[in-house]
C-alpha cells in the first residue's frame, strides 16, 4: 500500500504548512503524535502543535461506554467507518467526533466548563 508513496522528508513542508497553527487532533492522539514527532527528528527537526484527543474527548463528555475505541464510538454514533485502521477513514471518524464533542460542550455551556475543571 506504501510503495509509490513519498518518504517522509519530502512532505514534512507541506504537512506543516498544512499544520499552519492549528491543533493536532486523533484518537488515541499521543500515538499518532508521536509517530510524526519521531520522523520529524529524523530530520532534526522539532514537531510541537497543542494536541486534541478525540478518545479522552469522548470519555469526559459520553461517559458510561464499555469502550471507547474508535470501532465502538463510531457503531453508537451511527459514523461511518468502512476501512478501520485507515489513515483518511480514521481521520475523518476523528473528525465528525470532534464535531459531536464541540456540539456536547456548546450544549453544556460555559457553567459546565467551569465546574468540570
Amino acid at each position: 500500500m506504501v510503495r509509490d508513496a513519498p518518504v517522509f522528508a519530502s512532505i514534512a513542508d507541506r504537512f506543516l504548512e498544512f499544520m499552519g497553527d492549528g491543533v493536532f487532533v486523533a484518537h488515541n492522539v499521543n500515538v499518532d503524535y508521536r509517530f510524526i514527532a519521531y520522523e520529524f527528528s529524523r530530520l532534526d527537526r522539532k514537531f510541537r502543535f497543542p494536541k486534541l484527543c478525540t478518545c479522552a474527548g469522548m470519555r469526559r463528555r459520553y461517559p458510561g461506554h464499555r469502550s471507547y475505541g474508535l470501532g465502538n464510538l463510531c457503531q453508537i454514533h451511527d459514523i461511518e467507518l468502512e476501512r478501520h485502521h485507515r489513515a483518511l477513514c480514521d481521520a475523518k471518524a476523528a473528525g465528525q467526533l470532534l464535531d459531536l464533542i464541540n456540539r456536547k460542550r456548546e450544549s453544556e455551556g460555559p457553567l459546565a466548563e467551569e465546574q468540570a475543571t
